[in-house]
C-alpha cells in the first residue's frame, strides 16, 4: 500500500523521526511516499506543521472515502482557552475528527489527559520512546562526551540537550545553577544545543558561573554519547510547552532518570510507565533545589525497558496501520 506523506519540514531531528515511522511501516507492507493521487491514503507525520494543508486534505478524504491520518503533536493548545487561536484549533479539530475517513491522533496517550478524546481519534506514543532498539547497540565515543566527563570531576551530570530556549525551561535551567552554589558542588549543567536569541543571556551566565553551553546543533551521535554519561536529562519545560517531548522518549529508552516539571502531561506518563522521574515546581528556585540536593539519581536496567518498548511498537504500528486501512481504531 502507497501512501501520500507530507512533508514541510526536516529542522532538527526530525528526519530521524520519519525515518524510523518509514522503517516501521514498510515491514508491514506501507511504503511513505510523495503525495500522488493513486496512493490509497493520505499520511501528515506532523499536523502542526500545517494545519491548513489538513484541512485540505481531510475534506477531500472524507468525499473520496480515502483515509487521512495525521498526528498531532500539540493536543494541549486544543483544551486551551487563553486565547483565541487555541478556541480556535481546538473547536477545527473536534469539527474535523467528526469527518469520514479522518483518523487524528495525538502522540500522547488519552490516559493522560482525557479530554484528547474530544478532539482526536485515537493515540499512539512519541515514536521517541520507541525508536532505539533498531539503532547498534554499544557505547558511543564522541570528543564531546569526553571532554564533559573530564569537566564534571566527579560530579553528577545533569543534562539538556536540543534547542535551548525559554519554553524548553533553559533560563530555569541557568538560573537554578546561577543562584545555587548547592547545586554546583553536588552537580554539573550541561546544555548541549542551539541556544536561541531570547536566552543567550542566560547561557553567558551558566558559561560564567562554571556550567557547560554547547551553543551548536548536537550530531545524533554526540546526542546519544550525552545520555549515555548523563545522570539526569532535563525535560522540565515552560507550562506552555506541555506536551510529548523527544527527549524524554530518549531517556526513557536509556533508563535515565529525567527532571519533568511537576503538573505536566510528562509526569503522569512517566508514573505509566514505570520511569524514574525527578517532578519539580518550574521557576520556584528554592524548591526545586531542595528537590535536586535529595535526589539520588536513578537508572533502571535497559532489560527491564526493552520489553516495554517492543510492545510500545508493535501496539503504535498496529494502530497506524488500522488507520491507512480506514478500519476502527
Amino acid at each position: 500500500m502507497v501512501i501520500s506523506t507530507y512533508v514541510f519540514s526536516k529542522d532538527g531531528h526530525r528526519q530521524s523521526y520519519l525515518s524510523i515511522l518509514s522503517r516501521c511501516l514498510t515491514a508491514h507492507g506501507l511504503t511513505l511516499s510523495p503525495p500522488h493521487r493513486s496512493a490509497a491514503a493520505s499520511f501528515f507525520p506532523m499536523i502542526e506543521d500545517n494545519v491548513p494543508r489538513f484541512v485540505i486534505a481531510a475534506l477531500i478524504s472524507s468525499i473520496q472515502r480515502k483515509p487521512c491520518v495525521g498526528l498531532l503533536f500539540r493536543p494541549s493548545e486544543c483544551l486551551r482557552t487563553d486565547r483565541l487561536r487555541y478556541r480556535l484549533k481546538g473547536l477545527l479539530f473536534r469539527l474535523l475528527k467528526k469527518l469520514p475517513s479522518v483518523y487524528i491522533l495525538t502522540i500522547l496517550p488519552f490516559s493522560v489527559e482525557k479530554a484528547f478524546a474530544r478532539i482526536a481519534t485515537g493515540w499512539i506514543h512519541d515514536p521517541q520512546l520507541w525508536d532505539l532498539p533498531d539503532r547498534s547497540q554499544g557505547p558511543t565515543d564522541t570528543e564531546l562526551k569526553d571532554r564533559i566527563a573530564q569537566a564534571a570531576r566527579g560530579r553528577d551530570l545533569v543534562v539538556a540537550l536540543g534547542v535551548q530556549n525559554r519554553i524548553k525551561g533553559f533560563d530555569f535551567f541557568a538560573r537554578l545553577w546561577c543562584e545555587k552554589a548547592s547545586l554546583r558542588e553536588k552537580y554539573l549543567f550541561v546544555a548541549a544545543g542551539r541556544v536561541a536569541a531570547e536566552s543567550a543571556g542566560w547561557a553567558t551566565k551558566l558559561t560564567e558561573s562554571g556550567g557547560i553551553v554547547v551553543n551548536r546543533f548536537i550530531s545524533d551521535e554526540e546526542l546519544l554519547s550525552l545520555y549515555e554519561i548523563g545522570h539526569v536529562i532535563w525535560a522540565c519545560y515552560a507550562p506552555d510547552y506541555n506536551q510529548a517531548s523527544g527527549i524524554f522518549g530518549r531517556s526513557f529508552q536509556l533508563a535515565k532518570q529525567t527532571i519533568v516539571r511537576e503538573g505536566s502531561h510528562l509526569a503522569p506518563l512517566a508514573a505509566e510507565l514505570e520511569h524514574p522521574v525527578l517532578a519539580i515546581p518550574f521557576n520556584d528556585i528554592d524548591e526545586s533545589t531542595r528537590c535536586f540536593l535529595s535526589n539520588t539519581p536513578v537508572q533502571r536496567s535497559n532489560e527491564h525497558v526493552a520489553e516495554r518498548i517492543y510492545a510500545m511498537r508493535d501496539r503504535d504500528i498496529s494502530v497506524l496501520i488500522s488507520a491507512f486501512n480506514g478500519s476502527a481504531l
